[in-house]
């Protein structure tokens, strides 16, 4: 699906830019993979909690490690100059619930905003 793979390109995007800046108070960054179905499992989850990266494959442990500061700052710019708060909450059919979905929710200042791809069928 070609929306999937804008989005799975857009989280790289956010993951690995390069432009640093100074990083908020509580930033947190989440994204995850649902491939859809009756079993409600992802099939992989990345989280950003201040300098820790924790990465989780299905049926896999849950892998951590820390990121440099850098690295955070880029993560952050990366979402202010995508004007990723601009975005919109859905795209494609939200109605179908076991329909496979892409979601990236970022929390900044208190604040939280999520974007998620259903696929179309």
């Amino acid at each position: 699906m070609r929306t999937s793979r804008i989005f799975r390109f857009g989280l790289l995007i956010l993951l690995f830019s390069v432009i640093p800046a100074k990083c908020e108070e509580g930033f947190t960054v989440t994204a995850f993979n649902f491939g859809g179905g009756l079993e409600m499992n992802y099939d992989w989850k990345v989280r950003i909690t201040g300098t820790s990266l924790s990465i989780q494959k299905l049926g896999g442990a849950v892998k951590e490690r820390e990121i440099s500061d850098c690295e955070l700052n880029e993560v952050r710019q990366s979402i202010f100059e995508n004007e990723f708060s601009n975005l919109r909450e859905y795209y494609g059919n939200r109605a179908c619930n076991d329909c496979a979905v892409l979601s990236i929710e970022v929390t900044m200042n208190g604040r939280m905003h999520r974007v998620a791809i259903y696929e179309t069928v």
